[in-house]
C-alpha cells in the first residue's frame, strides 16, 4: 500500500481545522451544483420534447412517430447543454470519446422505450397520445436518469491542484466505483466482526522491525491478524532500487512465522497501489470487519501530502506505530494537528479497532532503528552484492 501518488492539496491549507474539511465541504458544493445543472438540463430537454410531440401530432397525427421524433430531439439537445454546463465547465475526466460513446448508448435505450412505451400505451391499452407519451417520458427520465447520473457523477474527489499538476480526479473511474468487488482481486479470507490490521508497504526488503511492529500492534490494539499489503510500487518513491514483487512476497514468508500475520499482494491485481483506493476495496468488500490501517512516524508527518488523506482517515481507525527519531516531527505534523482532536489516549489502545472513524493512535513502542533503506544500502556498499550485480 502505497502513500497515494497524488497530493491532495498544500499543507498550509490543513494546518487548523478537522473534520469535515473545507476540501470536503467544497467537493459536497460541488456535487450538488452538478446536479443541479444536470437536473436543469433534463427539464429543458422534457420541454422540447413535448413542444416537439404536439407539433408532429398536430401535423401527422402519428403518436408513435411525434414521440420519437420529440426524443430525438430533446436528446440532441440535452448531449449539446450536457457537454456545455454539466461535463466541460469543471474539467471533467472524462474523455469525448467515451462521451459520447455513453450518450448514444443511452439515447438509443431511450428511443426504443419511448417507441415501446407510446405503441403499447396507444394501441395495445387505448390510451390516448398525450398520456402514452408521458408514461413513455416517465419511464424513460426514471432510467435514463439513473443511468446517466451513475456515469456522471463518479469521482472519488472534486479537482484539486497538485504539484505534479494531476487531479485525484484523474484516477481510473473503474478505482474509485463500485467496481471493488471484483473477483479477480483475491485478498485474504476474513470473518465478520474480525479485527484486522493493515500494513501496508513496499517491503523492499522486510526485516523484523516490521514483526516486532506488527507483533506489538496485534497485542496492544486485541487485533485478530495482521496483514502485510505488499505494493508493486510507491507513487512516490523511486523504483530504481525496487526488487520484483514476487522476490518481495518470497522474503516477508521466509522472514514471518506468526501464523497471525498474512502476506498478500492483492494490490497488484487492483490496479493502483493509492491508499485510498486500497483500503476503500477492503471497506467495500468486507463491510463487516473492523480493520485498522497501520502507518509509521514518518509517514504521519508527510500524510497531510497524500491523495485524499482526510478520506483515509475517515474511511477506518489508524494507528502509528512510533519510530526513531521521528515522535515529535509527527506529532507536529500538519495532519497530526487537524486530527489531534480525534487521538485517542494510549489507555484505550485496546478499543480502537471498534471505534467510528477518524480515530487513531500514537503507539509508543520499543524502538528499532533498523530500516528498508538503511539495508538497501549496507547491501549496496557489500562488494559481494556489487559483484553480484556487475555479474
Amino acid at each position: 500500500m502505497a502513500t497515494g501518488g497524488y497530493s491532495e492539496e498544500r499543507a498550509d491549507a490543513h494546518a487548523t481545522g478537522g473534520l469535515p474539511s473545507r476540501p470536503q465541504a467544497a467537493s459536497r458544493a460541488y456535487r450538488i451544483r452538478r446536479l443541479v445543472r444536470y437536473t436543469a438540463v433534463n427539464l429543458v430537454s422534457l420541454a422540447v420534447d413535448y413542444a416537439v410531440f404536439f407539433f408532429v401530432i398536430f401535423a401527422l397525427a402519428a403518436p408513435v412517430l411525434a414521440s420519437v421524433a420529440g426524443y430525438a430531439v430533446a436528446f440532441s439537445l440535452n448531449y449539446k447543454l450536457s457537454r456545455l454546463f454539466v461535463f466541460g465547465s469543471d474539467g471533467s475526466h472524462k474523455t469525448e470519446k467515451r462521451l459520447f460513446s455513453e450518450f448514444m448508448a443511452t439515447g438509443l435505450l431511450g428511443i426504443l422505450l419511448t417507441a415501446a412505451v407510446t405503441g403499447a400505451g396507444v394501441h395495445l391499452v387505448g390510451l390516448s397520445p398525450t398520456i402514452a407519451k408521458t408514461a413513455a417520458v416517465l419511464i424513460c427520465f426514471l432510467v435514463l436518469y439513473v443511468i446517466r447520473s451513475r456515469l456522471v457523477f463518479t469521482r472519488i474527489e472534486s479537482p484539486s491542484s497538485s504539484p505534479s499538476g494531476v487531479s485525484i480526479a484523474a484516477m481510473p473511474v473503474h478505482l474509485t466505483s463500485k467496481s471493488f468487488g471484483s473477483l479477480a482481486v483475491r485478498a485474504p479470507p476474513a470473518a465478520p466482526g474480525q479485527r484486522i490490521g493493515l500494513l501496508g508497504g513496499s517491503f523492499n526488503p522486510p526485516h523484523r522491525a516490521h514483526v516486532v511492529i506488527s507483533e506489538a500492534v496485534m497485542k496492544r490494539l486485541g487485533l485478530d491478524e495482521i496483514w502485510w499489503i505488499v505494493t508493486p510500487g510507491n507513487p512516490l518513491k523511486a523504483h530504481n532500487e525496487l526488487a520484483p514483487l514476487a522476490d518481495r512476497l518470497d522474503a516477508c514468508r521466509r522472514l514471518v512465522t506468526n501464523p497471525r500475520i498474512k502476506i498478500t499482494a492483492f494490490e497488484a491485481r487492483l490496479g493502483s497501489a493509492a491508499t485510498i483506493v486500497t483500503l476503500s476495496f477492503l471497506k467495500q468488500r468486507y463491510r463487516s470487519v473492523n480493520f485498522v490501517w497501520i502507518m509509521g512516524g514518518d509517514n504521519l508527518a508527510g500524510f497531510h501530502r497524500w491523495a485524499a488523506w482526510r478520506r483515509i482517515a475517515e474511511l477506518m481507525p489508524f494507528v502509528v506505530a512510533d519510530r526513531p527519531q521521528w515522535r515529535l516531527k509527527a506529532l507536529s505534523a500538519p495532519a497530526a494537528r487537524a486530527l489531534a482532536r480525534f487521538r485517542v489516549p494510549d489507555d484505550e489502545a485496546g478499543t480502537l479497532a471498534r471505534k467510528t472513524a477518524p480515530a487513531w493512535l500514537y503507539l509508543t513502542l520499543r524502538l528499532s532503528p533498523e530500516s528498508s533503506t538503511e539495508i538497501r544500502a549496507s547491501r549496496s556498499r557489500s562488494p559481494v552484492f556489487r559483484s553480484e550485480q556487475a555479474g
